[in-house]
């Protein structure tokens, strides 16, 4: 079981989480996948984590804006509304969920226009965004991610699971009543 399933199964919630992650996918992977699997798997909720290397590979440029071609994030913007529209349309919720850089965390001055490009968004397109940044920042950040690599350690992991499961817990127990464990 994973760190967010233990979470919803000590809350007495029903929901069975599933990773659908894959590295290296795009927006328009991601959104491919819950084409194909969230119906079939009767997901009542989406998150898609993004991170800034969605719109580029240079993801410290992505942060700061700095020389990313606007089709870059066109491109990952369109991938998320066909995404959207496709939960809408199967009575799904989906949540995007904005991945800091170790970067971001320790150095506030690296910036966040890729947080605030995708916030703006949501906010226009009816998505709620979940950003980890602020929370990532108060917690210390430093040890959340894995020395001279870009992805989490395993307490930023931890740290995630908690901070998603806080951010939706209005939405999961809407979601998934509590009930009797079923194994």
């Amino acid at each position: 079981m994973n760190l967010f399933g233990r979470r919803l199964r000590a809350a007495g919630l029903r929901g069975v989480p599933i990773n659908a992650g894959v590295d290296g996918y795009s927006a328009l992977e991601e959104s491919w996948a819950v084409e194909r699997h969230a119906v079939p798997s009767h997901a009542r909720i989406v998150v898609d984590t993004l991170f800034p290397n969605d719109v580029h590979t240079e993801y410290d440029k992505v942060i700061r804006g700095e020389g990313i071609p606007e089709a870059n994030y066109t491109a990952m913007f369109e991938s998320l509304e066909r995404m959207r529209d496709h939960c809408r349309g199967h009575g799904i919720q989906l949540f995007l969920a904005l991945m800091p850089t170790h970067g971001q965390v320790v150095d506030p001055s690296r910036g966040r226009v890729f947080q605030d490009r995708v916030s703006a968004w949501g906010r226009e397109h009816g998505v709620r965004v979940l950003d980890p940044l602020p929370r990532f920042r108060e917690r210390g950040g430093g040890n959340l991610y894995l020395t001279g690599d870009p992805h989490l350690s395993e307490a930023g992991h931890e740290e995630y699971a908690s901070y998603l499961f806080d951010e939706l817990r209005a939405d999961l127990n809407a979601a998934f009543h509590a009930g009797p464990d079923p194994d």
